[in-house]
């Protein structure tokens, strides 16, 4: 009786595609380094360099604050998805992001005095 080999079956998969790692990779650094270099904000409400928000534009820096970082969350999930083949959760996440990206452009124009 001839023996067969057993295959072992890997969980890294070798058939992703390198640049969407890199993609990956690049939305994760992004969101560390975004945290790290806005500290003061996220956790003291605080800008910089340890100043308090100017109380005129505090509802403005904290929607632009709020705003930045959800686009950011968003890049992270949106590379992550392409990575894993969720190509069709992908297209509807960004098809409601683009109508959110709409928004904060309307916000902003709103907001901003003359």
């Amino acid at each position: 009786m001839a023996s067969r080999a057993v295959r072992a079956e890997s969980t890294v998969r070798s058939d992703v595609d390198p640049v969407r790692l890199l993609y990956a990779a690049a939305g994760l650094l992004l969101f560390v380094l975004m945290l790290v270099g806005f500290q003061q904000f996220y956790l003291h409400e605080r800008a910089y360099p340890a100043h308090p928000f100017a109380p005129p534009i505090r509802t403005l820096l904290i929607t632009h604050g709020v705003a930045m970082t959800l686009w950011v969350v968003t890049f992270l999930i949106q590379s992550r998805l392409i990575v894993g083949r969720n190509r069709r959760v992908h297209m509807a996440v960004g098809s409601v992001c683009g109508g959110s990206g709409a928004g904060h452009g309307v916000i902003r124009r709103t907001s901003v005095s003359p």
